[in-house]
């Protein structure tokens, strides 16, 4: 659906999920013969970003790509996996720059299931706020309400991260059309939980991880769904792939019989073949890799 369209890719290499804009010095402190190591993370997804928005508007060719932005009739944000965050850091800046154009954004593999003590070491520390790792703080759209006092209150409940981003993004551009995309027993996403889990006390059986993170993935979308009926959709198939805007699979009917690129020409184009693909999963399904 998009095979006509300017197409920008930023790449991720800062391990901050696209919302970093801080350097920070770890430490290992060895063991069992091996020596402490301390190395520096640049935790610069954001500021990445930002030097890309930088480009679009001040580059030698700025006035005549000014004037062609402000002509785009369709604006996709794709966002995969780490880029599923970023995409939603990225919508208030874009969408300042297509203020004719309709908005969809699709966030692939990125449900935001993360536990209390992840947030706060990573995101943001309402105690310390300048001890969270990444900088996330420095890094804000304020403008839409995404500022301290937003990561302050969420840091009770980080499970409405998503939802309530979604929301405000909405509230900015009522227009837009908003989407989740995701397998039901994301292997990947979950093993990213599995180590959030680890980080403060023994993680439970890996069973259980698998059944809270699938909980937690059925709350979050169900949530957004409630808050915005009318311009968010997800498309949620059988399988434990990691990723779908990327591979062939986005072109092959899955599970569900309706190949993710139809669903996405659907949204883009409005039509009411744009609806919500949900199918609950069951447990065996994790661990078998889908082969389509």
């Amino acid at each position: 659906p998009c095979k006509d369209y300017t197409k920008i890719f930023i790449p991720y290499c800062t391990a901050d999920l696209f919302l970093g804009a801080r350097d920070t010095e770890y430490r290992w402190e060895g063991g069992d013969g091996w020596p402490p190591v301390t190395w520096t993370i640049h935790h610069r997804g954001s500021d990445n970003f930002l030097s890309v928005l930088h480009w679009l508007r001040e580059n030698e060719d700025g006035e005549e790509l000014k004037m062609r932005l402000e002509e785009v009739e369709h604006l996709s944000l794709l966002g995969v996996s780490a880029g599923g965050y970023g995409v939603m850091m990225a919508f208030p800046y874009l969408s300042e720059l297509v203020s004719k154009a309709q908005v969809n954004m699709i966030s692939d593999s990125a449900v935001g299931v993360m536990n209390e003590l992840f947030y706060t070491r990573a995101i943001y520390d309402p105690v310390h706020p300048n001890d969270a790792y990444w900088g996330v703080k420095d890094a804000l759209p304020t403008w839409v309400g995404v500022d301290e006092a937003f990561l302050s209150q969420i840091s009770r409940e980080v499970h409405k991260l998503l939802p309530n981003m979604y929301q405000k993004l909405s509230r900015l551009r009522p227009s837009s059309n908003l989407a989740i995309v995701t397998s039901n027993l994301d292997v990947v996403q979950i093993g990213f939980y599995k180590l959030m889990l680890s980080m403060g006390e023994t993680p439970p059986s890996d069973e259980d991880i698998v059944v809270r993170w699938y909980d937690l993935m059925k709350s979050i979308t169900s949530e957004v769904e409630r808050m915005l009926p009318k311009n968010f959709r997800s498309h949620r198939e059988n399988g434990d792939y990691h990723t779908v805007l990327l591979a062939p699979r986005y072109y092959k009917s899955g599970t569900s019989g309706v190949p993710v690129s139809y669903w996405n020409q659907c949204m883009i184009h409005e039509n009411n073949c744009w609806i919500d693909i949900e199918m609950d999963a069951s447990l065996s399904f994790y661990g078998q890799r889908s082969d389509f």
